[in-house]
């Protein structure tokens, strides 16, 4: 049975002991580029049966004979991981303009070097490389 879309369901481990069940494989998908704090695994079944009980069948169904139903629309699927893919953008335009306020900050508070001789160190933000790299992206 090909299945083109992800599919959510609850499975219990052992009753008895509480360990895993030697078909089902469980693991991570290890670490990602971005946004840590959520874990994505997979779960793999071999020759196991999920209780149709346990199964969360808003969308896509099977019946009790074990024929699968698609879902109305074939990208109801996909619904959630495009808006976490648009929340996870939206927080990195965020995470973004703080980076830039701190730095700019920073800038106007730093003295480092002197132009002329004796009139002080100036502001890191004076110097024009410093305004190339970070006014541009303050105007975004």
């Amino acid at each position: 049975m090909n299945i083109c879309c992800p599919l959510l369901f609850s499975s219990k481990n052992s009753k008895r002991n509480f360990y895993e069940i030697v078909s089902i494989t469980v693991g991570d998908i290890g670490p990602k580029m971005a946004y840590n704090s959520t874990d994505n695994g997979f779960l793999a079944f071999d020759h196991y049966r999920i209780p149709r009980l346990n199964m969360l069948m808003k969308y896509a169904r099977v019946a009790a004979d074990g024929t699968y139903t698609r879902p109305p629309h074939a990208k109801v699927g996909y619904s959630t991981m495009v808006f976490v893919r648009a929340h996870m953008i939206r927080h990195q335009a965020m995470y973004a303009s703080y980076a830039v306020t701190t730095a700019i900050r920073y800038s106007v508070i730093r003295r480092q070097g002197e132009i002329k001789p004796n009139c002080g160190e100036v502001k890191i933000l004076d110097y024009q490389t410093q305004q190339y790299r970070l006014l541009p992206q303050l105007a975004r």
